[in-house]
């Protein structure tokens, strides 16, 4: 009986210093264009990223657009989908998405705007 006891013990002990597996990377959102001048509208549909989480956007045109308009952010749904969110962005950006669980980041995808 004890060594049951060590055996449950040790391994929920070893369990905290196991690595977490990374996040996924999002699906690639649907783009359509934008109101405003130089300005898209991305819409991640259902399961795209994990539910209620921080969708975040990055375009790299760093000639284009200054800090601030560089970095959008979102929430997203309870089924994983998010959007519309509109994001200054021109042709052939390279937008950076990924999101973010509590303090884990996901890995990110390129996404070119068309």
């Amino acid at each position: 009986m004890r060594l049951g006891w060590w055996s449950i013990c040790l391994t929920m002990l070893l369990g905290c210093y196991s690595p977490t597996l990374p996040l996924p990377p999002p699906s690639p959102p649907d783009e359509s264009a934008g109101t405003e001048l130089q300005t898209i509208i991305l819409t991640g549909g259902p399961g795209s990223v994990e539910a209620n989480s921080l969708v975040l956007i990055q375009n790299m045109d760093t000639a284009t657009f200054n800090k601030n308009q560089q970095v959008t952010g979102t929430i997203a749904n309870a089924d994983g989908s998010w959007g519309p969110t509109t994001v200054p962005a021109i042709k052939n950006d390279v937008l950076i998405i990924s999101y973010t669980v509590g303090d884990t980041e996901s890995q990110s995808i390129d996404f070119v705007v068309n």
